[in-house]
């Protein structure tokens, strides 16, 4: 592929993996917009993501998520950081493929424990029954089917540089692997 092309690059993978780091530094490499899809959900429903999940539930999280992914996918040519249950969603799966190049970013179960075992503003890993490390390898279970139809598939190991990553994306979509 070209980066002559004027499609989006969307980058999905669970909570924790640097979706935001390595694409703000990807945009920065090729000239293009950076756009997250949470900060667009903040921005929409003018709460943080913690707060909308307690007082109105996943579902209404999703029904967001969903209209500001149909958003951003006209922000063309642009970085665009996904959340990581987005993909999970056959709608908004429809409207990524069809206006980008996805990159799932990948990394071990213990490494997200520790990336995130302070961020309690993750709704999905405050469970008061289990601890992170077992949220997080049941969630990754679910969702591994919908991050390897990515169009590359990229493991990250857990010290690694969102700049260096951003240029091993680089390469992998030129080709050079």
């Amino acid at each position: 592929m070209n980066f002559c092309d004027r499609r989006n690059i969307f980058l999905m993978g669970f909570m924790g993996t640097g979706k935001t780091t390595v694409g703000r530094h990807l945009a920065a490499k090729l000239n293009r917009k950076f756009v997250d899809t949470d900060d667009l959900i903040v921005e929409k429903a003018h709460l943080p993501i913690a707060d909308i999940f307690a007082r109105f539930g996943e579902a209404y999280f999703r029904g967001i998520e969903r209209d500001v992914i149909r958003q951003a996918v006209e922000m063309t040519p642009a970085v665009i950081a996904l959340g990581g249950g987005a993909v999970c969603d056959p709608e908004n799966w429809q409207a990524i493929r069809a206006s980008g190049i996805t990159v799932t970013l990948n990394c071990q179960p213990a490494i997200i424990v520790e990336r995130l075992q302070k961020d309690q503003s993750r709704p999905l890993l405050n469970s008061a029954t289990d601890d992170k490390l077992i949220q997080i390898e049941r969630l990754l279970r679910q969702r591994l089917p919908f991050y390897k139809r990515a169009d590359y598939f990229l493991e990250i190991e857990g010290n690694e540089p969102g700049e260096q990553i951003a240029g091993r994306i680089i390469r992998l979509i030129h080709g050079e692997q």
